[in-house]
């Protein structure tokens, strides 16, 4: 429903801001073809697609771990209109 990039916030709460395809995809390459050096032209390919079709998101994760689940939850079921329970 959604790609969520995580980032360590060093503060207690987890939020979520929107942010840009482009700073997204660009994250998920770099990573892929670090760990992945391998990766072909389709595995790219795939990923672009994906950023296309879904909202970005960048997760500032907090350092209360506990509340984490719930933040990105919350982010789900506001995207689909769900009520969280």
């Amino acid at each position: 429903r959604a790609v969520l990039l995580g980032r360590a916030a060093h503060v207690p709460d987890t939020t979520v801001t929107p942010v840009g395809r482009m700073a997204i995809l660009r994250e998920l390459v770099t990573s892929t073809l670090v760990y992945q050096p391998g990766a072909a032209q389709r595995e790219v390919q795939a990923m672009t697609e994906l950023v296309q079709r879904v909202p970005a998101f960048q997760l500032n994760l907090g350092t209360n771990w506990a509340q984490i689940p719930q933040v990105i939850r919350q982010t789900l079921d506001e995207l689909t209109g769900s009520v969280s329970r």
